[in-house]
């Protein structure tokens, strides 16, 4: 997510000469996100953020993904760009608790 805030004070920081290195801006972009969160009533952070592909929803990925993608990869070729966009897109569209056990069987 980036800041509206943030990003009008980098800007006008940056016209008026200041060098940011990419961790400043990444830190100010948290500050900006903080700031800008404080002044509305919901708490956006704990929603997580979606992405659509027609009727399909890609979400971000949870800590549950991130495992399933690690054990994931002990059974498929994830060397393979093609089985590699498939599997991660198939965990980003599954709700972390509905994603199949990777393993039961072994």
């Amino acid at each position: 997510m980036v800041s509206p805030t943030a990003i009008a004070d980098i800007k006008a920081a940056i016209s008026s000469g200041v060098v940011f290195r990419p961790e400043e801006i990444i830190r100010l972009n948290a500050l900006g996100l903080r700031y800008d969160y404080s002044k509305s009533n919901a708490d956006m952070r704990i929603m997580p953020r979606v992405a659509w592909l027609g009727d399909v929803a890609f979400r971000e990925p949870t800590v549950g993904h991130e495992i399933w993608m690690y054990d994931a990869a002990e059974i498929f070729d994830l060397d393979d760009a093609e089985t590699r966009v498939k599997v991660r897109a198939y965990c980003l569209a599954t709700p972390p608790l509905e994603l199949p056990p990777m393993t039961e069987g072994i």
